[in-house]
């Protein structure tokens, strides 16, 4: 019985090996490769695979592609490298143009002129100027006296019209090409007296010539070469002194000059006093001094 039942059981699956033949290797690679538009594929013994089967070795149609995903976090900045080594220098360029030499300065020089070596001319009215002795220092004959030329406002109560005048050689070694400036030294007393304003104003009248030309106004002399004016200065005066009330208040003003017209070797200076915009101070102011400051020619 026992051998019976063996024979039956190698008989039911050689009968089952014969109905549902294994796929080979071989097929089941023929079936990948197919276009599987056949409904029954075949196998290398010949026989005939089922529709069930053609779904089990052909591959169905590709399905729809899935949503793209986030987008993941920025990572971290990575390590800055090393600095890469320093290039060569570049070649040097050319040498530019030398500029021009700059105007040699041989520094400044100054000429002055006192009181006593200056000329005055009385107006066609009233007083005319005079040299004023003051005694600042002392009383005389033990202090030596400082001399100046009052110089009365125009139009005033005393109907002056004071001028004060110069002449002097123009220095050989003034630069034409340089400023030049005339500083005039006024000294103011105590006047004993209440003035109507404070301010005052200088016109200075310049003419300079050379040899063999004309000195004058009248023609064919041409007069002034220039006519500068000062700004409007105040006018402080010193307070009661005792016991003779004699000090004295010293005020300096300037007045440009163009030194281009500054030719040849002969020169004249004529100060007066004109109104100021507004106050002008009404009593005479008193010029102790002119200097003329220049820079030098380099010899």
């Amino acid at each position: 019985m026992k051998r019976l039942a063996q024979f039956l059981l190698i008989l039911s699956w050689a009968l089952y090996a014969h109905d549902n033949p294994v796929l080979t290797k071989a097929a089941i690679d023929s079936c990948k490769h197919s276009s599987c538009t056949s409904a029954c594929l075949t196998s290398n013994n010949g026989n005939c695979i089922s529709s069930c089967d053609h779904k089990l070795c052909c591959r169905g149609p590709r399905g729809h592609r899935g949503k793209k995903g986030h987008d993941g976090a920025t990572g971290a900045t990575g390590t800055t490298g090393n600095t890469g080594a320093t290039g060569n220098t570049g070649v040097t360029g050319t040498t530019g143009i030398t500029g021009a030499t700059g105007a040699e300065v041989c520094g400044l020089n100054e000429l002055f002129l006192n009181a006593d070596m200056m000329t005055s001319r009385a107006g066609s009215e009233g007083p005319g100027p005079v040299v004023t002795t003051f005694f600042p220092y002392g009383d005389p004959p033990f202090s030596a006296a400082v001399d100046a030329w009052e110089i009365f406002p125009r139009d005033t109560f005393t109907s002056a019209i004071s001028t004060v005048g110069a002449n002097f050689e123009i220095p050989n070694d003034l630069d034409n090409t340089q400023p030049v400036t005339v500083v005039l030294h006024f000294v103011i007393p105590n006047s004993n007296g209440i003035s109507a304003g404070t301010q005052a104003k200088i016109l200075l009248e310049a003419d300079y010539k050379g040899n063999n030309e004309l000195i004058g106004v009248e023609a064919p002399a041409t007069g002034f070469v220039e006519s500068p004016v000062s700004p409007d200065f105040t006018i402080t005066e010193p307070a009661v002194s005792a016991p003779n009330n004699s000090n004295l208040m010293q005020i300096s003003v300037s007045i440009p000059l163009n030194p281009s017209l500054i030719i040849g070797d002969w020169a004249f200076l004529q100060i007066s006093r004109i109104a100021p915009a507004t106050n002008e101070y009404n009593f005479p102011i008193y010029l102790s001094t002119i200097s003329v400051k220049y820079s030098r020619i380099c010899s």
